[in-house]
């Protein structure tokens, strides 16, 4: 059986809830959980968080949830993940798929970056 986990959406915006969410990471790597999920919600972006866990773990398959596509250019989710690969070791995969009406250019997309 795998395990996975999720962070993302520190409403408050303090860097010490990024610490605990971090060290919530590094914890659940060492007890051998098989993935993680960082996702964009109440302000915070998934792909910043996805860097910063990738530079402090190793072994536990890194991704995102849901990257609001209206937000961003899809060139420049492209230009972000290889960046993110280029800085992390993550190899970006990225899936595009649509989740739902909004108001916003007709649709939200998922978009996955995984380690």
């Amino acid at each position: 059986m795998r395990s996975g986990a999720g962070v993302g959406g520190v409403s408050s915006g303090q860097r010490r809830d990024f610490d605990d969410q971090v060290q919530f990471v590094v914890e659940a790597e060492r007890l051998r959980v098989d993935f993680l999920w960082t996702a964009e919600a109440w302000g915070q972006g998934a792909i910043v968080p996805l860097a910063f866990i990738a530079a402090r773990t190793s072994r536990i398959k890194l991704g995102t949830v849901i990257m609001q596509i209206s937000a961003r250019a899809p060139v420049l989710l492209a230009m972000t993940a290889l960046t993110v690969a280029a800085i992390s070791w993550i190899d970006p995969y990225l899936d595009w798929q649509r989740v739902g009406h909004t108001s916003l250019n007709g649709c939200m997309a998922q978009a996955s970056i995984i380690r």
